[in-house]
């Protein structure tokens, strides 16, 4: 990003506190969509960033998409230059996944294996990331594919890279996610909500006295005829 440039990327990963005010590498491809901190002018006119290079940005209904691993943006204002910089692309190589829930948000990359806990009947969201082959998240708006490797035990609605999850019952699902080609896996273990612990040793309920305690002051447990030792009829 240019230094002091006042044009941002508004981006999904923005919600969740990625990137903070750095303007993000994109993946090559994905669109994107560019913000200027003042929309307009003293006149009214809107003031947006524009492609220095058209012939190398796509614009699509979600925004831009750029093809080259640098593109430089303009904000005109006539014929007079306001602000510029330049938006670095880079291919998308991995899906990590992320945590929202989590605090800290949990982000596992492409090492080792991935796993999250869920409950039976409480909604869960789990967040794709696309990654660069470095491990560099990428911005960029892309449809996502996913799959639930047990439907009956959970259930998953896709929006772009969020997926919904509806955990259903107790038990270990694999979901795939696919987007733009890159293929990831995260196995999701579901507990029953309100599962009981382990059994242990049973307790005594309450007024219950074991044989040790049957005994008034100290003294020993009476015998079967209901006198204690030493005892005359």
């Amino acid at each position: 990003m240019t230094s002091g440039s006042d044009i941002a990327c508004v981006d999904p990963l923005r919600v969740f506190g990625l990137f903070g005010y750095a303007l993000p590498t994109v993946a090559v491809g994905a669109p994107f969509e560019l913000g200027y901190a003042s929309p307009e002018d003293a006149s009214g006119a809107v003031l947006t960033p524009q492609p220095a290079a058209g012939a190398f940005v796509r614009s699509t209904p979600q925004g831009f998409s750029a093809e080259l691993a640098s593109t430089g943006f303009v904000v005109w204002q006539g014929s007079e230059v306001l602000d510029f910089t330049n938006v670095t692309a880079r291919p998308l190589a991995l899906l990590g996944f992320l945590d929202p829930s989590a605090v800290p948000m949990a982000m596992a990359q492409d090492a080792g294996p991935v796993r999250y806990q869920a409950t039976a009947g409480v909604p869960a969201t789990l967040i794709v990331l696309p990654e660069a082959s470095d491990g560099t998240t990428l911005a960029g708006s892309m449809e996502c594919a996913f799959a639930s490797s047990d439907p009956e035990r959970l259930w998953i609605a896709g929006q772009g890279i969020v997926a919904h999850l509806a955990p259903l019952a107790d038990g270990t699902v694999t979901v795939t996610a696919t987007c733009m080609g890159i293929r990831a896996q995260v196995e999701v273990d579901i507990t029953a909500a309100g599962a009981p612990p382990d059994a242990g040793e049973p307790t005594d309920g309450p007024g219950d006295d074991t044989s040790e305690d049957a005994g008034v002051d100290g003294g020993e447990a009476p015998d079967s005829d209901g006198l204690a030792d030493g005892e005359g009829g």
